[in-house]
Protein backbone atom coordinates (compact mmCIF):
# COMPACT_ATOMS: atom_id res chain seq x y z
CA UNK A 1 0.00 0.00 0.00
CA UNK A 2 1.14 3.21 -0.90
CA UNK A 3 1.62 6.88 1.46
CA UNK A 4 -0.33 8.25 -0.64
CA UNK A 5 -3.36 5.91 -0.56
CA UNK A 6 -3.50 6.40 3.46
CA UNK A 7 -5.70 8.84 4.88
CA UNK A 8 -3.47 12.19 5.94
CA UNK A 9 -3.22 11.50 9.85
CA UNK A 10 -1.93 8.35 9.27
CA UNK A 11 0.95 9.46 6.55
CA UNK A 12 1.58 11.87 9.02
CA UNK A 13 1.37 9.70 11.84
CA UNK A 14 3.84 7.34 10.02
CA UNK A 15 6.24 10.23 9.54
CA UNK A 16 6.16 11.53 12.59
CA UNK A 17 7.05 7.82 14.38
CA UNK A 18 10.31 7.78 11.53
CA UNK A 19 11.32 10.96 12.57
CA UNK A 20 11.42 10.13 16.29
CA UNK A 21 12.91 6.78 15.64
CA UNK A 22 15.62 8.38 13.47
CA UNK A 23 16.32 10.96 16.44
CA UNK A 24 16.64 8.69 19.60
CA UNK A 25 18.96 6.73 17.37
CA UNK A 26 21.24 9.81 16.50
CA UNK A 27 21.38 10.54 19.96
CA UNK A 28 22.15 6.82 21.44
CA UNK A 29 25.38 6.79 18.98
CA UNK A 30 27.72 7.15 22.17
CA UNK A 31 27.18 5.55 25.29
CA UNK A 32 26.46 7.70 27.83
CA UNK A 33 27.68 6.62 31.19
CA UNK A 34 26.50 8.57 34.30
CA UNK A 35 27.69 8.46 37.78
CA UNK A 36 25.69 10.54 39.87
CA UNK A 37 27.33 9.76 43.50
CA UNK A 38 30.17 11.64 42.28
CA UNK A 39 30.47 15.64 42.00
CA UNK A 40 33.15 18.44 41.40
CA UNK A 41 33.78 21.51 43.23
CA UNK A 42 35.14 23.92 40.94
CA UNK A 43 38.50 25.47 41.80
CA UNK A 44 37.11 28.98 41.39
CA UNK A 45 34.55 31.11 39.94
CA UNK A 46 34.40 33.99 37.90
CA UNK A 47 32.46 36.90 39.20
CA UNK A 48 31.41 37.95 35.31
CA UNK A 49 30.44 33.92 34.57
CA UNK A 50 26.56 34.54 35.27
CA UNK A 51 26.54 31.05 33.35
CA UNK A 52 26.94 28.78 36.53
CA UNK A 53 23.98 28.82 39.13
CA UNK A 54 26.24 26.93 41.96
CA UNK A 55 29.78 26.06 42.32
CA UNK A 56 29.02 22.37 42.40
CA UNK A 57 28.14 20.22 39.85
CA UNK A 58 27.41 16.64 39.65
CA UNK A 59 29.01 14.44 37.40
CA UNK A 60 26.92 13.59 34.06
CA UNK A 61 25.24 16.26 34.53
CA UNK A 62 23.17 17.77 31.55
CA UNK A 63 25.04 20.96 29.71
CA UNK A 64 22.78 24.03 28.87
CA UNK A 65 21.64 22.99 25.45
CA UNK A 66 21.66 26.70 23.96
CA UNK A 67 25.39 27.64 25.30
CA UNK A 68 27.10 24.00 26.25
CA UNK A 69 28.04 26.48 29.54
CA UNK A 70 27.43 24.35 32.51
CA UNK A 71 31.07 23.62 32.81
CA UNK A 72 32.89 25.30 29.45
CA UNK A 73 36.46 24.16 30.85
CA UNK A 74 36.96 24.17 34.60
CA UNK A 75 39.23 23.04 36.64
CA UNK A 76 37.83 20.89 39.94
CA UNK A 77 39.42 19.26 42.71
CA UNK A 78 42.56 21.53 42.90
CA UNK A 79 43.16 21.70 39.25
CA UNK A 80 43.65 16.95 38.97
CA UNK A 81 39.97 17.41 36.95
CA UNK A 82 39.13 19.58 33.85
CA UNK A 83 35.35 19.41 33.11
CA UNK A 84 33.61 20.31 30.13
CA UNK A 85 30.89 19.88 27.87
CA UNK A 86 31.19 16.27 26.19
CA UNK A 87 28.02 15.01 23.80
CA UNK A 88 25.35 17.33 26.51
CA UNK A 89 27.21 15.87 29.31
CA UNK A 90 29.70 17.40 31.80
CA UNK A 91 32.56 15.40 31.62
CA UNK A 92 35.98 15.07 33.53
CA UNK A 93 38.30 14.84 30.22
CA UNK A 94 41.37 14.15 31.99
CA UNK A 95 40.58 10.69 32.92
CA UNK A 96 37.53 9.81 30.47
CA UNK A 97 38.76 7.48 28.54
CA UNK A 98 36.85 8.31 25.49
CA UNK A 99 37.87 12.41 25.68
CA UNK A 100 41.54 11.37 26.45
CA UNK A 101 42.25 15.48 27.86
CA UNK A 102 39.85 16.74 25.02
CA UNK A 103 36.39 16.51 24.17
CA UNK A 104 35.60 13.98 21.16
CA UNK A 105 39.68 13.30 21.14
CA UNK A 106 39.34 9.44 19.92
CA UNK A 107 42.08 7.89 19.48
CA UNK A 108 43.82 7.24 15.90
CA UNK A 109 45.78 4.05 17.31
CA UNK A 110 44.02 1.61 19.48
CA UNK A 111 45.53 1.84 23.47
CA UNK A 112 46.75 -1.88 23.04
CA UNK A 113 49.66 -0.48 20.97
CA UNK A 114 49.89 3.44 21.85
CA UNK A 115 53.10 3.83 23.85
CA UNK A 116 51.90 7.51 25.18
CA UNK A 117 48.25 5.70 26.07
CA UNK A 118 49.38 2.66 26.79
CA UNK A 119 46.17 0.29 27.91
CA UNK A 120 44.08 3.43 28.91
CA UNK A 121 44.43 7.44 28.28
CA UNK A 122 47.37 8.90 29.85
CA UNK A 123 49.45 6.03 30.63
CA UNK A 124 52.66 6.15 29.18
CA UNK A 125 55.42 3.48 28.80
CA UNK A 126 58.99 3.88 30.22
CA UNK A 127 61.62 4.50 28.14
CA UNK A 128 63.00 1.87 25.74
CA UNK A 129 59.53 -0.11 27.04
CA UNK A 130 56.97 -0.89 23.74
CA UNK A 131 53.47 -1.40 24.41
CA UNK A 132 52.29 -4.37 23.41
CA UNK A 133 48.04 -5.44 24.45
CA UNK A 134 48.09 -2.56 26.71
CA UNK A 135 50.51 -3.25 28.93
CA UNK A 136 54.20 -1.38 28.77
CA UNK A 137 57.27 -3.96 28.15
CA UNK A 138 55.08 -6.84 27.19
CA UNK A 139 57.16 -10.58 27.17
Amino acid sequence: MALSALPLWRTLAILFMIFMISSVASSTDEPVRLELSESFSFDHTSPLDTSLATTTVKKGSRCNRITNNICPGIFAKKGTQFLQCCKKNCRNVFTDRNHCGVCGNKKVHPAAFDANNCGKCGKKCQPGLECLFGICGYA
